[in-house]
Parts: structure tokens; C-alpha cells; sequence
């Protein structure tokens, strides 16, 4: 069964997405938001226990390309829109689906169905595993890495560099990649570029984030209040 949520500011799209979910098996109806800030905090809340996300982009409050970016990594997002120019950028930013407007049940259904696949797919990976293997250099060479050791990875363009205790390895995956295994809470983005190990964080204030090893990462604004709500969420912090 997948609880489903609807994100829109449009109340007659709620009622009919609200109609397909209960007419179709497998799914349950977890509730819905007209306001994009209201939503994000619900669904960055573990408790929610959310599976499936329908999500508008044209949102008042909130662009729904904005709320994709947070939460694409831990929620299957079906972006739903009366426009088809999004639709790159939403793929993009990891949609799993994308339904136009008015929304015919034929294609809810097979949306739903891609849907459940990755979901399933993602309730076989582990939260935070203990070991990954990131490209070498050579012809299919992997490297193993003890996910403790990495203090955090910086982006470069499609590139990026894992900093472990005692030393550096230049991996060429990009931190959006990264992120799809190392997830929250034991793994946090704190700005466009910067994935940090949330066991190596000393402390953090308004403006920074202090690690072991006496370095010293600004935040991203757009990034404070997503880490905040994760240590806050998960109870790591008050």
C-alpha cells in the first residue's frame, strides 16, 4: 500500500486526484496541501511515512520544482502540470512521473505504476550503508568506501571529490548520484555543492557548518532550513 499525497493550490485538481487515488488498489490517501511550505514541512517530517508525492509546480508560495529538489531523493514525485515545458527540468531533478493537465485516469494508472516500481526498488536500499563503490580509474574499476570515513563531497560540475579522514578520492559521479545512496539524516546537503556525514558535524550556527578536522562549510540558504528540519525532525537535535 503507498500513502499518497497531493500538492496543489488548485482545490478541484486535489478532488480529482483524491478520486483516482481511492478508486485505485494499492494506494491510500495520506491528505493534501494547497500551500508549498505547509507541504514540504509535512513530507520532510519521517513520521509522515509518505510514499508518493503528486506534486503541482505552479504553486503560490512554493515553486513545486522547488519542493522537487528537496524531497526527489526520498519520495517517488509525480510532477503534475498543465504545462509540457517543464517537463526536462523535472525529469532532471529526479520526477518520477509527470502528468498533464486535466489528468485522464488512464494515465494516473500507469504513472502509479512506474511509481510503485521504484518505491519497491527503494525499500530494498539500504538507509545508509555501511560500504559503496565509486569509480576508479581504469576500465570498470570500483573502489570500496567505508561511508564512516568520508567527512563530506564536494560537487564539480558533473564530478565529485570524497573527503575521507586521511585522504582524498576524485569520483566521477555527480552529487546528485551521491545523494541517491547517502541519504538524510545521516547524510545532509548544506548548499548546492557541499554533501556533509552528519556524524562528523562539531556544531553548526546561523551561517556555518563546523566538522572534525576544523573545517569550516558556509551554508546555502536554500539549504539551512531543509538541514535544520532534518536533525530536528529525526531527533538529533532541538
Amino acid at each position: 500500500m503507498l500513502k499518497c499525497f497531493i500538492v496543489d493550490d488548485n482545490p478541484s485538481s486535489i478532488r480529482l486526484l483524491t478520486q483516482y487515488i481511492d478508486q485505485s488498489d494499492g494506494l491510500e490517501n495520506a491528505g493534501s496541501s494547497q500551500s508549498g511550505q505547509q507541504a514540504l514541512q509535512i513530507l520532510q517530517n519521517p513520521a509522515s511515512n509518505i510514499d508518493l508525492v503528486f506534486l503541482d509546480i505552479d504553486i503560490a508560495d512554493l515553486s513545486g520544482l522547488d519542493i522537487l529538489e528537496r524531497i526527489g531523493s526520498s519520495h517517488v514525485v509525480i510532477l503534475v502540470s498543465g504545462h509540457y515545458l517543464y517537463a526536462q527540468e523535472a525529469f532532471s531533478k529526479g520526477a518520477s512521473g509527470y502528468l498533464y493537465k486535466p489528468v485522464q485516469y488512464d494515465r494516473f494508472l500507469a504513472a502509479i505504476e512506474k511509481g510503485k516500481e521504484i518505491a519497491k526498488s527503494r525499500r530494498h536500499t539500504m538507509t545508509n550503508p555501511v560500504h559503496i563503490y565509486v569509480p576508479g580509474n581504469g576500465r570498470e574499476v570500483r573502489v570500496r568506501i567505508t561511508t564512516s570515513d568520508i567527512c563530506y563531497i564536494q560537487s564539480s560540475t558533473n564530478f565529485c571529490t570524497i573527503f575521507l579522514d586521511d585522504s582524498n578520492v576524485f569520483c566521477s559521479l555527480s552529487l546528485k548520484q551521491m545523494c541517491t545512496v547517502l541519504q538524510p539524516p545521516y547524510f545532509v546537503r548544506i548548499n548546492r555543492s557541499i554533501l556533509v556525514n552528519s556524524n562528523k558535524i562539531i556544531k553548526y550556527d546561523a551561517y556555518d557548518v563546523y566538522l572534525e578536522g576544523n573545517k569550516v562549510i558556509p551554508f546555502g540558504e536554500k539549504y539551512k532550513s531543509d538541514f535544520i528540519s532534518s536533525i530536528r525532525t529525526t531527533g538529533l537535535g532541538f
